[in-house]
């Protein structure tokens, strides 16, 4: 009986993680958290024949993604800018000596969501609009994609701009799960907790990672520590060719290894796009509504798995901002489960810290 417990005590939380890599490492909005304002807008690289062509170019661009399929209606001009507001537009003083004209405007347009990894979330249809400029450069026209203010959905452009690979080649960062699993049947009941610490420090030359992991069940604690070096082939970081070393639990000496480094992760990086996020006052925010209707699909899906019932799955994940970058992330994931004539719960809560960009320091002796 306990063998089985214990079970489907591994099989939630391998679904709870599962959830949880989807959503990648999250953001908390708290009152203390700063306002994110470095981001005030980019200018398209192309150029469109029109004012509605490169209203459309915008939406196609900088809206639609893996969670919005976001259908053009039409382009509504608001006003146009001043000389004044021109000149605060974040761009090149080539490009601004050749504007002709600018204006402000809202692009209408309806929605059906959707979802990436081949689960189809229901379409559900709504009319929205959003924000856009238009910049006349010459006899063609560029879209500009404006500043965010809480509430916009993420623009691809906002979202590149945080994710730049550049920004995290130097940096530290602290990433700490805990997932909490209870599992009952038969008047018997297990508790199991699962704790993750990972500290990542990167150079452009190298990265040293120490992964703490431990699992507690039944009165009983094991512990185990990885320790992996990496010397990157270029000066990219996580974005190039490397040599990996392994440290395994106890052991004093460094042992090459052949682990694909995708499987622990790299700083500064998420597992999904832009499309998923609504901005916030300190960063942004998984959309509710479109992890909703992903997370529908998905736990019909596992639904019909070893007899697997997920029900009642509730997440949240908010990141911060700060001079462009990730500062901190908090994510949580909880759910109900039956299987097998057992009932329970699992939760998956998850935090990280971003640090000492530009002067963290690798010291490791091979």
């Amino acid at each position: 009986m306990k063998k089985r417990f214990a079970t489907i005590a591994v099989a939630a939380v391998m679904t709870a993680t599962s959830a949880f890599a989807f959503i990648g490492c999250g953001g908390d909005d708290a009152p203390s958290a700063p306002p994110d304002t470095f981001y005030t807008g980019t200018l398209s690289v192309d150029s469109y024949n029109s004012v509605s062509l490169a209203a459309q170019a915008f939406l196609s661009n900088e809206v639609c993604g893996d969670a919005t399929a976001a259908k053009f209606e039409s382009y509504e001009k608001q006003a146009d800018m001043t000389e004044e507001e021109i000149a605060e537009l974040n761009l090149t003083d080539a490009e601004k000596t050749a504007v002709v004209a600018a204006e402000k405007g809202f692009v209408n347009y309806t929605e059906s969501a959707v979802a990436a990894y081949n689960v189809y979330a229901s379409a559900t249809e709504n009319v929205k609009k959003i924000k856009v400029y238009v910049v006349k450069i010459g006899n063609e026209y560029r879209y500009y994609a404006p500043a965010l203010v809480a509430g916009d959905v993420l623009t691809k452009a906002y979202y590149d701009q945080v994710f730049d690979p550049s920004k995290y080649i130097n940096c530290t960062m602290v990433y700490d799960m805990t997932v909490v699993t209870t599992a009952s049947a038969q008047g018997m009941s297990v508790s199991m907790t699962m704790k993750t610490n990972s500290t990542f420090k990167c150079t452009a030359d190298s990265a040293h990672i120490v992964i703490v992991s431990s699992a507690s069940m039944l009165n009983h604690t094991e512990t185990e520590t990885t320790e992996l070096y990496v010397e990157f082939a270029s000066n990219n970081g996580f974005n190039g060719d490397y040599t990996l070393y392994m440290k395994e639990d106890g052991g004093a000496e460094w042992v090459e290894s052949y682990m694909d480094l995708s499987e622990v992760g790299s700083v500064g990086e998420i597992e999904n796009d832009y499309s998923y996020f609504i901005k916030t006052n300190s960063g942004f925010k998984l959309n509710s509504e479109k992890f909703d209707l992903y997370l529908q699909d998905a736990i019909d899906d596992l639904n019909g798995v070893a007899g697997l019932n997920m029900g009642s799955l509730k997440a949240t994940a908010e990141y911060n901002v700060y001079d462009g970058k990730l500062s901190t992330a908090t994510a949580v994931v909880s759910a109900n489960f039956s299987a097998d004539g057992a009932n329970g719960n699992v939760k998956a809560t998850t935090s990280a810290k971003y640090s000492d960009f530009g002067t963290t320091v690798v010291s490791v002796q091979i």
